[in-house]
């Protein structure tokens, strides 16, 4: 897997590093210089320059992102009111300036700024917090001041365009800024072993968290060089490490061995990694929650907490409310779009408009799920017969249930609400239902379940989605395993702010056909 061209640059010059096991002997007898560590006293100020550089240069897009997209809402909402040009008092104005400013506050007590290496969904969890203090104290102002139901009105307004553009804003100050090499910080991966190299090729893979992976390092003897794919660039073994962090400025460590035993890392961590300031830790818990859970402490004594929130009662009464909210909008937005679908498809080929096709649901319950019509009317007997005459499309129809060039599609009309993923907007019935949702896993048949394996328990606790993981994250591009750790990644990590990523991520992926076919 080929990093990103601005990883490659900065790590030109690591790749000249010999490798210990096949470096000339010193010819000199000199000792060596002495090893300054990020933190150490001989260049203690030195390092906090240099740290102080790299959170604000990191810092400086997200801040201005944040402040525009402010900004910009609130000069909406004052046209929209009717305020935009009206004498509003001078004390009030300044208030609300000075409140506005309390925003980069809050935002970085959140640690919103740098917001290095943050999931996205924590960084909209955390936005949305931060815009509701910051428009409480707005509405305590306007209250204080006795302003008027017009300028109440005029800041939920303003606190509604800001939920939506905020985020927004710092996706794209993120996606252009992440080209350059000054924004963001280096890592360094500890570790060569499968855990340390699939970290190192996410994080190069998605420059967008912030976090630049250097080189990994590892003991010569566990992993040697010609184990470390490309590429992966070996920096050395444990032991170079305090040196290559003072001199290449990194101050983020990945201790990835879940290999070893954890006695083994934690004496690894106490000797080679004390001296990073953050240092993220890899556990073997794969497959387990992870998105929302806490770390406990007992005086010493420590946990991991883990919570599976679709697994309890008031969060799933909170995903169905919005369910119900956000159908009942969306459907009254799209009656126009239904009814000219519903033309086209009449007018396009024979047959009925809307189809139904048995889906497994919650707790294994059968049900009808709705589509518009994109096949022929006799599409089982056309699909039997073409894969009984091709061998390559029966493998592609048992491997993913899917066909790229599906001979069953209706020309035109078919395919292009295919591509657009119309053809499912009849589901939003089956949300009224109650017998699906706007977000969960994909609904699948009775042939899919051997595929779900252990997972299938999983999914059959939760409603399927008209939307959901697996759509935003390639969709018919990914395979079917890979499909299936997505839908179970979503429900053992499920919170509203991922409902909200999701269906604002499926406008993109919609628009941009990604994965559709």
């Amino acid at each position: 897997m080929q990093a990103p061209e601005q990883e490659i640059d900065v790590l030109d010059e690591f790749v000249s590093i010999p490798h210990p096991a096949t470096a000339a002997p010193r010819s000199d007898t000199k000792r060596p210089p002495a090893i300054v560590t990020p933190w150490s006293d001989t260049g203690r100020f030195g390092a906090r320059r240099r740290y102080a550089g790299q959170v604000l240069l990191t810092s400086a897009p997200l801040i201005a992102a944040d402040l525009l997209a402010l900004a910009g809402s609130t000069l909406i909402a004052l046209a929209f009111s009717g305020l935009l040009w009206s004498n509003i008092e001078p004390d009030l104005t300044l208030m609300l300036a000075s409140l506005s400013g309390t925003f980069c506050a809050v935002c970085a007590m959140l640690g919103l700024y740098p917001g290095t290496g943050l999931n996205p969904i924590v960084e909209l969890r955390r936005i949305s917090t931060a815009l509701t203090l910051l428009f409480i104290g707005f509405f305590t102002s306007s209250f204080v001041y006795d302003a008027g139901p017009v300028l109440n009105v005029c800041l939920t307004m303003a606190y509604f365009f800001a939920l939506f553009f905020v985020p927004i804003l710092r996706a794209f100050a993120r996606s252009l800024f992440s080209r350059f090499r000054w924004w963001g910080q280096p890592v360094v991966i500890f570790g060569g072993g499968a855990a340390g190299t699939a970290n190192y090729s996410y994080l190069a893979s998605h420059p967008r968290l912030g976090l630049q992976p250097v080189g990994i390092i590892d003991d010569l003897q566990l992993h040697r060089r010609d184990r470390v794919p490309e590429p992966f660039v070996y920096l050395g073994p444990p032991e170079r490490a305090q040196a290559l962090a003072n001199q290449y400025r990194i101050f983020w460590a990945v201790v990835a061995m879940p290999e070893r035993a954890p006695s083994e890392v934690h004496q690894f961590i106490k000797t080679h990694v004390k001296n990073f300031p953050h240092m993220l830790v890899v556990p073997e818990m794969d497959g387990l929650p992870s998105l929302g859970n806490t770390v406990y402490d007992w005086g010493g004594l420590h946990g991991i907490r883990m919570k599976i929130n679709l697994l309890l009662p008031l969060p799933r009464l909170l995903k169905d409310v919005m369910d119900i909210l956000l159908v009942i909008v969306g459907g009254l937005l799209s009656l126009p779009l239904i009814a000219l679908v519903a033309l086209l498809i009449k007018i396009s080929s024979p047959g009925p408009v809307i189809y139904g096709q048995q889906r497994i649901g919650f707790r294994g319950r059968r049900f009808q799920a709705w589509k518009f019509r994109t096949m022929v009317t006799d599409a089982d007997k056309v699909l039997d017969k073409f894969l009984a005459a091709d061998p390559r499309l029966r493998e592609e129809w048992e491997k993913t249930h899917k066909l790229q060039n599906d001979p069953r599609v209706t020309t035109r009309i078919g395919r292009w609400l295919r591509l657009t993923s119309l053809d499912e907007l009849p589901q939003i019935w089956n949300v009224l239902l109650g017998e699906m949702s706007l977000v969960g896993p994909r609904p699948i048949v009775q042939a899919e379940i051997s595929k779900y394996g252990e997972s299938f328990d999983l999914y059959t606790k939760v409603l399927p989605g008209i939307t959901g993981l697996w759509q935003i994250s390639g969709r018919n591009n990914t395979t079917y395993a890979e499909r299936v750790r997505l839908d179970s990644y979503y429900v053992k990590n499920w919170s509203p702010w991922m409902d909200l990523y999701i269906l604002a991520r499926t406008f993109k992926v919609v628009l941009r056909h990604e994965g559709a076919y």
